[in-house]
């Protein structure tokens, strides 16, 4: 079985040592990985919001400050892009494969985003909710 990880910032050998997950970065990659491997799908991670990775000058430079020194420190800025689609794409796929029961953890620190994505997966999945985002286990 294999496990898969959808999250572009946060790598789940850094959050799940020890398990193997699949990492994927973007809706497409998703979507991709789900067709060709859905009957090996042994659990699923997903986070909801998309990030951009930012230089702090450049952050700076949005803020209105100073942009200093260029800085090789990159920050996640959020955007409006989430993993919607992914999720809506995993409630026909799952139906279509006659799949139940799968497990899901819906990894983020956004408060609105997680009864959303159960709503649309409760059907097939076993949905689970990791408010404080993908944290460490321990």
């Amino acid at each position: 079985m294999i496990n898969v990880w959808l999250d572009d910032i946060r790598d789940p050998a850094r959050f799940r040592p020890g398990e193997e997950w699949h990492w994927v970065k973007t809706n497409t990659e998703f979507i991709r990985a789900l067709d060709t491997m859905p009957l090996h799908i042994g659990k699923i991670a997903l986070d909801h919001d998309k990030s951009h990775m930012c230089k702090q000058t450049s952050l700076r430079k949005l803020l209105g400050q100073d942009p200093g020194e260029e800085s090789l420190i990159d920050l996640p800025i959020a955007c409006d892009e989430v993993y919607e689609p992914s999720v809506r794409y995993m409630a026909l796929w799952a139906a279509f494969h006659d799949l139940k029961d799968i497990p899901v953890e819906i990894i983020t620190s956004n408060v609105d985003a997680p009864q959303k994505y159960k709503d649309i997966l409760t059907d097939r999945f076993i949905v689970t909710v990791n408010q404080g985002g993908a944290q460490k286990k321990h």
